[in-house]
């Protein structure tokens, strides 16, 4: 069944080219990472962003807190 074929459904239609490009590479990468087979390469990918862009883990809920207070000196 192709459900976006039908010009009601199809919440693309106004989208460009590149637009479309950039979504389909989206829904790709997100159903991807779905994959456990892949689950340490993004784990280690966050890892090196936690450790490379001033953002850290709450202590008590795992949240990342990112440091957002030199943003805060440029205003």
């Amino acid at each position: 069944m192709k459900v976006l074929l039908d010009g009601d459904n199809n919440f693309t239609e106004a989208f460009s080219e590149d637009e479309k490009k950039v979504l389909r590479k989206r829904l790709v990468g997100m159903i991807l990472a779905t994959d456990m087979a892949e689950h340490m390469r993004h784990i280690q990918i966050i890892d090196f962003k936690i450790k490379h862009h001033n953002i850290e883990k709450d202590k008590h809920n795992g949240h990342l807190i990112i440091d957002s207070s030199a943003d805060k000196e440029l205003f």
